[in-house]
């Protein structure tokens, strides 16, 4: 009999452990693994480099201005890049407390109104997972464009 008690409670215990292993490990699935930034004038583009599909929501604040980036059951294990004087969108990059546990929570500081366009890119053969985030300037009227004389 106290075999058997014995037996049961490695079982007990070891159905815990793996309860606790699961549902940790649910929390967390995704990963960004990489950030590249393009700025210019008009616009800037970061785009975020994901182990899998991102789930993400988005929201603007008015005072100040930020973008506000939650991407469901994703880990922030990546530097971000710090913001150059080149562009002119964007103040900062940074993580801020997540809505819920396992999120990550992106915060744009931005320098004047923007439009922002946030999609995400399936793999397409050496890239995995993206999320993009363009930033259009609101105020700004686009540079004419230079057209080729004789072009096809």
């Amino acid at each position: 009999m106290h075999s058997l008690k014995n037996i049961i409670t490695k079982v007990l215990l070891g159905l815990v452990f793996f309860s606790v292993f699961t549902v940790t490990n649910a929390y967390a699935q995704n990963k960004i693994t990489s950030v590249r930034v393009w700025p210019s004038p008009q616009s800037t583009r970061v785009v975020f480099d994901l182990k899998e599909k991102p789930d993400y929501s988005y929201f603007v604040l008015k005072k100040p201005l930020r973008l506000v980036v939650d991407l469901k059951n994703t880990s922030q294990k990546v530097s971000l890049p710090k913001v150059t004087k080149e562009h002119q969108l964007i103040k900062k990059v940074r993580f801020s407390k997540p809505k819920k546990k396992g999120w990550t929570r992106l915060v744009f500081e931005i320098l004047e109104p923007v439009k922002p366009v946030i999609f995400s890119l399936a793999p397409t053969g050496p890239k995995k997972d993206r999320l993009v985030v363009d930033l259009f300037a609101i105020n700004k009227k686009p540079q004419k464009s230079i057209v080729a004389k004789n072009r096809d």
